[in-house]
């Protein structure tokens, strides 16, 4: 049995070594978390590989880290939201979004537009993003209600679709998703007929088909974020799949711009990126003023226990083999199996041989002799035949022994 354990611990560090991706960890608990942040929204090869292997997390919820990073391109609400809108877009805050004395709001916090030509034949479009703290509103405590999950929550928000000089209403798709204790997105997608009333600059109504999607982020407390888009049919299709997007990155809580970031962490990452950014062109850097071929900088390689195996290398986003290598580690990986499958059947007979040699080996039955029959014998004194046990002849009565 000593035996039997030597060999089986000498067989598990051989595999250990021989495939150590598979005992990988990521993230690596010894390394700082702004290190992948860095990685992650520096380096578009490392954040195609965590984005495929890890679609349903962050990067921060990931690693461990507190704060949203948010680049330039984010808007950050004072009302304690943050969202990435499309690029190009405009960005209209309310004067009336902010809160009275009582907290009531009178028009959404902020819009976004892509811009189109209209006219008073037309209908313009936007993205607008309300706030509502429900729970305070709709009076929670009075009605005993605790939490969004005491709600029927398709049904509680869905009078909100319906509202004066609408008609035709159709929904086409409604869902609840639930992202964490007591946190949900709602979304309403649905078509309707709108007569649109005249104003200054539009003095006939406007009847007009529009196709619309409702999304509220539910949060934990009863505070709510609605996100309302509206458009003419044709609009809608061409902006929908940008706005989707955009909900993707909506995010409560603290936020910390990458700027600062890459200046407590890595300032050298922060310097060439300002570098390249400063009116040259493609592949070109600005140096003393003029602008210059960037020299080419090799970028950490990503490490193994991150993504991928040994010999291989990360191109936009998948593991391949390394050119250098490809003649030389065709067998890697069926190597690799074979020793785990020796191993663990070396492993297995081992353990096999020694339950068998522990048990004493049960002998075989033997076969039974049929006992010899016994030669018949003769009377000495008549030649009577006598029976083989007998001790007097039964003819003439002579004595045997």
């Amino acid at each position: 049995m000593k035996y039997l354990i030597t060999s089986i611990l000498v067989i598990f560090t051989i595999t250990l070594f021989a495939i150590p991706g598979a005992f990988a960890i990521f993230p690596d608990p010894e390394k700082d978390p702004r290190h992948y942040l860095v990685r992650y929204y520096t380096e578009p090869d490392y954040q195609a590989w965590f984005d495929k292997n890890y679609p349903n997390d962050t990067i921060e919820d990931k690693v461990g880290y507190s704060k949203k990073i948010v680049t330039d391109d984010y808007y950050v609400s004072p009302f304690g939201f943050a969202v990435e809108p499309p690029k190009d877009w405009d960005i209209e805050v309310s004067p009336s979004a902010m809160a009275d004395d009582e907290g009531n709001v009178e028009a959404g916090l902020v819009g976004f537009t892509h811009f189109r030509a209209s006219d008073c034949n037309s209908y313009s479009s936007q993205v607008i993003v309300w706030y509502d703290d429900v729970k305070k509103q709709s009076d929670w405590q009075g009605q005993g209600i605790t939490s969004w999950s005491d709600l029927d929550l398709l049904w509680y928000f869905g009078e909100t679709m319906i509202f004066d000089e609408q008609s035709n209403l159709k929904i086409t798709d409604q869902s609840v998703t639930k992202v964490s204790n007591d946190e949900y997105i709602v979304r309403y997608d649905f078509t309707d007929s709108n007569i649109l009333p005249p104003d200054e600059e539009c003095p006939n109504k406007l009847n007009v088909t529009l196709k619309n999607s409702m999304i509220y982020f539910l949060e934990p407390g009863g505070e709510a974020f609605e996100f309302i888009y509206s458009a003419e049919p044709q609009d809608y299709d061409t902006d929908i799949s940008e706005i989707n997007k955009m909900l993707k990155t909506f995010h409560t809580g603290k936020t910390q711009k990458l700027s600062d970031l890459l200046a407590d962490y890595a300032p050298e990452v922060k310097s060439a990126a300002a570098e390249s950014n400063v009116g040259c062109g493609p592949g070109t850097i600005m140096v003393n003023g003029v602008c210059e071929l960037k020299q080419e900088v090799k970028s950490e390689p990503i490490q193994t226990s991150e993504n991928c195996g040994p010999g291989t290398t990360m191109v936009n986003g998948v593991c391949e083999l390394k050119e250098a290598s490809k003649s030389t580690s065709m067998f890697i990986e069926p190597l690799y199996i074979i020793i785990a499958v020796v191993a663990i059947g070396g492993a297995i007979g081992a353990i096999a041989v020694a339950k068998r040699g522990s048990k004493s080996v049960e002998p075989k039955e033997q076969p039974k002799e049929e006992p010899k029959e016994q030669l018949s014998r003769f009377c000495e004194n008549c030649g009577n035949q006598l029976k083989p046990t007998a001790k007097f002849c039964g003819k003439c009565g002579t004595q045997h022994s």
